[in-house]
């Protein structure tokens, strides 16, 4: 525990002679989370971010996801303070934050009651009003839109998991599961974020390399983020996978017309030119 009494200490929030005990709570397998009751009669949450998932294949995923994590709650902390744990420290490059604990006796798990068959109104009333003022106080806001681009971790822990690695074990769903990515990728084109929206496509070209109209889109929206040489490469990739794709082929020509002078173009195909 080590690193764990350092980061306490170095934080301020526990002095090096004060006591502690350390508890795992279990409920995760993306973190590592302990309860730490301290001789001075508090008790804190530490929470770490680990790299490689508590499951039997290997699943990597970006430890910045806890510094997202942190970030959030000090927004929240600041919209809806009652419907969050207080935050109290945070080491970004350790992947480490504390928090507020709450007891379980008045904090009751809501998954936990649903699943026992606990359907209280008044609970969910209260999720509504949580959310709904989140929104209302995060809508249209270009800074938090940068501050938690968290494209990465999201398509780490949840994209590349539940619908890539799905799709590679179960073929007969890629284009279903393609058809969602693409819808993904929509949306993002949609709200001008084309980095994302290219990364979609090309994940959907992946399950489904046949699929002209994904191909169109991933290869315009490389175009435009002048990555023409990928979106070339997606082509070549779709050709190889189908020499007959038409529209492959025809893409990567009309690309090369956008990325190289109209009249080095025959140049290139002069064969004793280029040997």
């Amino acid at each position: 525990m080590n690193e764990l009494d350092d980061f306490l200490t170095g934080t301020g929030l526990v002095a090096a002679n004060l006591g502690r005990q350390w508890t795992p709570l279990t409920g995760g397998i993306s973190s590592d989370i302990w309860r730490v009751d301290l001789s001075d009669g508090r008790s804190l949450c530490v929470k770490r971010a680990l790299p490689q998932l508590k499951v039997a294949v290997d699943w990597q995923a970006p430890v910045s996801r806890n510094a997202y994590e942190w970030a959030w709650l000090r927004f929240a902390a600041g919209v809806v303070s009652h419907a969050v744990p207080a935050p109290l420290a945070c080491d970004e490059r350790a992947g480490l934050l504390a928090m507020e604990f709450l007891p379980p006796h008045n904090h009751p798990v809501w998954k936990q009651q649903l699943l026992e068959g606990r359907v209280e109104p008044a609970t969910a009333a209260a999720v509504g009003d949580t959310v709904g003022a989140l929104h209302a106080a995060s809508a249209h806001r270009a800074d938090l839109a940068r501050a938690f681009d968290t494209g990465a971790s999201f398509h780490a822990i949840r994209l590349e998991p539940y619908l890539l690695a799905t799709a590679r074990h179960h073929p007969a769903l890629a284009p279903e599961l393609a058809r969602s990515r693409v819808a993904r990728g929509d949306a993002m084109q949609n709200a001008g974020r084309l980095a994302d929206a290219a990364a979609d496509y090309s994940a959907a070209l992946a399950l489904t390399p046949g699929d002209g109209a994904t191909l169109k889109k991933a290869t315009l929206c490389l175009l435009e983020l002048n990555r023409g040489q990928e979106a070339i490469a997606l082509c070549r990739t779709a050709l190889t996978a189908d020499p007959g794709n038409l529209t492959a082929k025809l893409g990567a020509e009309w690309l090369l017309t956008q990325l190289v002078p109209l009249w080095h173009i025959p140049m290139m195909n002069e064969q004793e030119r280029n040997e």
